[in-house]
């Protein structure tokens, strides 16, 4: 897996799913568009929960991943804590929009970027021969999206509360 992106948000009988994509392979899992609920990777379910701070997906085998953002909410963060049970990686934002993964030893896993679109498809590019399975993978997918939607809401809240507030202004102009 060289890279993967999200697709359109569609529909799947009352519930809204949004469907991630592989280069090589297309359709690989469909994640409830909330980040709570049941997701299908590959042929397999996962059962996933979130909170402001915290996602949890729960494998068949009951193996849990968890990622983790301290004190702050996802859209705030400039570190996530990743936890796959054997093994820990964390995200760290460099700059901006632009994020990496690392393992413990700093060793660069892979990189998502909030820019140039990068929030319309959510794209996770991995480095070549990684340590990731690809379940792995999957959920650092699913942490892109998060975090890069989680951003863009409160980004899209801010500039609709100063338009708001513009407008008196903008009628005491007209009136005066």
């Amino acid at each position: 897996m060289e890279y993967t992106s999200w697709g359109n948000r569609g529909k799947a009988g009352d519930t809204r799913i949004v469907h991630l994509f592989e280069k090589s392979d297309g359709d690989i899992a469909t994640f409830p568009q909330v980040n709570t609920g049941e997701a299908t990777v590959g042929e397999a379910t996962w059962q996933l929960t979130s909170t402001p701070n915290t996602l949890t997906a729960v494998l068949p085998e009951g193996v849990t991943y968890t990622a983790t953002v301290p004190a702050k909410k996802f859209s705030r963060a400039k570190e996530i804590t990743i936890d796959f049970g054997d093994k820990q990686v964390q995200a760290i934002n460099e700059g901006g929009g632009d994020w990496v993964y690392v393992d413990a030893a700093d060793n660069k896993l892979g990189q998502f970027s909030g820019s140039n679109n990068g929030v319309r498809r959510s794209i996770t590019e991995f480095e070549p021969d990684v340590a990731l399975t690809h379940d792995e993978q999957v959920f650092l997918s699913w942490v892109t999206r998060t975090m890069l939607e989680s951003r863009l809401a409160v980004t899209t809240m801010i500039a609709t509360m100063s338009l708001l507030l513009m407008i008196p202004v903008a009628l005491f102009a007209l009136i005066t």
